[in-house]
């Protein structure tokens, strides 16, 4: 099954990428194969920490009605940047059927979500110099 990916690059070294994960995920009670539930809009939807290694990538696997969505998050250090990469796979029975109807929506809004984050992530690098 193939992933919808998406890729951005920053200021920011990889150690510092993975650190706003782990605040994200990790420091907020959510360690590797413990469940959580994301708040949006009085709705909550489920995930779950699968795996973790330290400066390079946390896999999450986010539930939904009809699929579940494994999101791999991924760092890699560049000369002068970091590389950061997002790829999602759409899982379940119906897993092939709804990506087909929602591969474009699901990959606007994970380079929505990387743009912003290289965005915060190259402002804080600025204002530490």
């Amino acid at each position: 099954m193939s992933y919808i990916e998406e890729q951005v690059e920053t200021k920011a070294p990889k150690h510092i990428v993975f650190k706003a994960w782990a605040d994200n995920y990790l420091n907020r009670g959510f360690p590797k194969g413990k469940s959580g539930y994301v708040t949006d809009n009085s709705t909550g939807i489920k995930f779950k920490v699968l795996d973790v290694k330290k400066n390079k990538s946390i896999t999450i696997l986010w539930h939904s009605f009809f699929v579940k969505l494994l999101f791999d998050h991924i760092v890699e250090q560049q000369k002068k940047n970091s590389l950061v990469i997002t790829k999602v796979k759409v899982q379940g029975i119906l897993g092939p059927i709804v990506k087909f109807f929602i591969k474009n929506k699901i990959r606007k809004y994970v380079k929505m979500s990387l743009t912003k984050f290289q965005t915060d992530l190259d402002s804080m690098m600025t204002m530490r110099r």
